[in-house]
Parts: structure tokens; C-alpha cells; sequence
């Protein structure tokens, strides 16, 4: 599969991503350090422990990545969560949320497992 395919997939926007990269070679390595990441089980730990101080700093850096890699989805759940956590109590509606993004996610990276070796 290749990068434009995998972005299809995921329904996220390759060309406004290649356009900041410039590169599809770059944009391949980071999608790779991205599926590399622990961030979605470090934040889960977090609001299940209950540290949203925590949760808030790895959401705010999924809506930032999720941003610059063009994952649409991705960046609109991450930062509907990001918003939730920003003042340290969260509603009834964090787990909700917690769900949604770990959804987005999770398309995030089966679509980058598919890309050609």
C-alpha cells in the first residue's frame, strides 16, 4: 500500500500533510514512529489512575501530532478529549471520549500496518 493509500484509508488528508512535509519518505518514517508509540496506553493508564494532569499532557501532544500528520479524525476526538482534561475535572463524558479517540486511533494504526514494507 502506498502513503497516499494508507492516508485514504484512515481518512486522513495526504496532500495538505505532503505539502508541510514536502516529503512522502518523511512522511512514512513519522507514520512509523507514530504506530511505534506507547501514547494511547499511556494515556489510557492516566485517566484510569486517574492523573489528568498527565492525560491532558499526552492529549494535547496527540492533537498536536494527529494535527501535522493530517489524521482529521484523529485530531478532532484527541482535542474533544484534550479540551475535557485542560481544567483537571473531568465530566461523565471523559470515558465516553477516551472511547471515541481510541477508536480514531486504532484505524490510525491499522491503516499504517498496511503500508508496504
Amino acid at each position: 500500500m502506498t502513503t497516499r493509500e494508507c492516508y485514504a484509508l484512515m481518512d486522513a488528508d495526504y496532500n495538505d500533510t505532503l505539502s508541510r512535509l514536502v516529503s512522502d519518505s518523511l512522511i512514512r518514517r513519522l507514520l512509523i514512529k507514530f504506530a511505534e508509540s506507547k501514547d494511547l496506553e499511556l494515556l489510557t493508564n492516566a485517566i484510569n489512575q486517574k492523573d489528568y494532569e498527565t492525560a491532558f499532557r499526552i492529549s494535547h501532544s496527540l492533537k498536536g501530532v494527529s494535527l501535522n500528520l493530517g489524521f482529521i479524525k484523529l485530531n478532532d476526538s484527541s482535542c474533544a478529549l484534550c479540551e475535557e482534561l485542560r481544567d483537571g475535572s473531568p465530566s461523565d463524558n471523559t470515558n465516553v471520549l477516551l472511547e471515541t479517540m481510541t477508536c480514531d486511533y486504532q484505524q490510525v494504526l491499522s491503516a499504517i500496518r498496511q503500508l508496504d514494507a
